[in-house]
């Protein structure tokens, strides 16, 4: 019995694949003493409602003074969810193009075939792929999660227009038609159609490639191509249109194709790439799970390798990595104006108190109850800056969205998209919300905590004395 090398599988790490900005490990500290006060703020509520209540009166004595830290708190707020939110939008869309597009959720491969296959594609075949196909299908747990799945067969040659013109080399996808008409929803057809399932020897050139060409719809070509026995084989094609890809240099060179076409120029009924597509990308880790298990339980005769979208992804990564970097810029920024504004409205609420905490702490009030009067102060414009922060990103974000803004591709990027800021309740814009407020209200905890040392530390008498 032959074995399986699934290696790709065995050290996968799902943890690592980041869906939502990445947040540096200092904010992760901070939103948790955010988290910490916020507890400590309900305990004290319960056990000393009297003090939270002085401090809620001491917050609202200097309206115009707390209206400009509030107003700065919420803008901080507001100002990073929807940033994030904005951020977030474009790796879905990233994320998505490339799936849709050419990765799929995940790809089953023949072993080597991922470092060497765009050479020598011919090397790394997969024979019984229609085998492996309906295993997968008939799978309970895959087939719940499951879109399609289909294959690919790649192949390398030169395209010449049937007229005699110009030649240029081409990175050719044999595709399953009427499965790829379907779930290449990323690709826009610029002009004629897309492939024709029951016409295989009609084609679809990437736009780049069909203007070097000079080729238009309805243009006949000549396709030449080295097949797997290291011989030279030419087809003739008809051109049924052009299309945008989502990259401008993969649509420079792509000449996508009927799988029969591609096999018949090839000389094999095998093919390069066992594609998976789900219903939801958030499915991927199951999946893969699941059809790891069922290639290691299974013999078909070679080495296989399986690989999950975020490896076959190019440009998923580098953007995620600047987006973040560029997020955490912006918020560092806005949350050391939270510092300084929070800073300067308790430094002169305890300045201008001094002698009302001489006569409070006269009449019997603790030093640590005077300390944590002013700590709540902080809390209390942290909670208020922070939920008003949240409902307004949620406002403005619809507003926003509903002026239908068109913004241009992402890096590296073909196609536009409308600008989307409504934050989503999926599991990042939460986690990016939940860390922007504790980190606001645990930053006002910061910036109050100094002013509360030194009302910690004045003296009766002078404080009392104090104008």
């Amino acid at each position: 019995m032959n074995d399986i090398n699934i290696s790709n599988a065995e050290y996968f790490d799902f943890a690592s694949i980041p869906y939502g900005v990445t947040f540096p490990f200092v904010y992760w500290i901070v939103a948790g003493l955010g988290l910490c006060a916020c507890i400590f703020f309900i305990w004290f509520l319960c056990i000393d409602r009297s003090n939270v209540s002085l401090a809620c009166r001491n917050v609202v004595k200097n309206t115009r003074r707390t209206a400009i830290t509030l107003l700065a708190l919420i803008s901080a707020v507001t100002g990073s969810i929807l940033i994030g939110v904005y951020f977030n939008r474009n790796f879905f869309n990233v994320r998505e193009i490339g799936i849709r597009s050419t990765t799929g959720h995940i790809q089953i491969m023949k072993e080597g075939f991922f470092d060497y296959g765009s050479g020598s594609p011919m090397q790394y075949l997969i024979s019984d792929y229609e085998r492996i196909v309906e295993g997968l299908q008939s799978d309970q747990d895959l087939n719940e999660l499951l879109d399609f799945i289909t294959f690919e067969l790649s192949f390398t040659g030169t395209l010449t227009s049937a007229s005699g013109g110009e030649s240029l080399n081409f990175l050719g996808r044999g595709v399953v038609s009427d499965i790829d008409n379907e779930i290449a929803g990323y690709d826009i057809i610029r002009d004629g159609s897309a492939l024709d399932p029951d016409n295989p020897y009609a084609v679809v050139l990437g736009e780049g490639l069909a203007t070097q060409l000079r080729i238009q719809p309805e243009d006949y070509v000549t396709v030449l191509a080295v097949n797997r026995y290291g011989s030279f084989d030419i087809l003739d094609a008809e051109v049924n249109g052009t299309l945008s890809t989502f990259s401008r240099q993969y649509g420079n060179v792509l000449l996508k194709t009927d799988m029969r076409f591609a096999q018949e120029i090839m000389g094999t009924d095998s093919v390069n790439r066992i594609i998976v597509y789900l219903k939801d990308t958030g499915d991927t880790e199951q999946a893969y799970t699941i059809i790891d298990d069922f290639l290691n339980d299974a013999t078909y005769g070679a080495d296989l390798e399986l690989y999950h979208w975020f490896d076959l992804s190019e440009v998923y990564k580098p953007i995620v990595q600047l987006f973040s970097n560029i997020f955490s810029m912006v918020s560092t920024i806005l949350f050391f104006l939270v510092i300084f504004l929070v800073l300067n409205t308790m430094s002169m609420s305890v300045f201008e108190r001094i002698s009302e905490f001489g006569t409070l702490r006269s009449i019997g009030l603790k030093r640590t109850s005077l300390y944590f009067m002013v700590i709540n102060e902080g809390i209390v414009l942290g909670i208020i800056g922070s939920v008003v922060g949240f409902v307004l990103a949620h406002i403005i974000g619809r507003f926003i969205t509903s002026l239908d803004i068109i913004l241009p591709p992402p890096p590296t990027y073909n196609k536009p998209y409308s600008l989307y800021l409504i934050p989503p309740f999926d599991k990042e814009t939460l986690m990016l919300s939940l860390i922007t407020m504790f980190s606001v209200i645990g930053l006002s905890v910061v910036a109050s905590s100094i002013p509360a040392f030194k009302a910690l530390r004045l003296k009766i008498v002078d404080a009392i004395r104090h104008i």
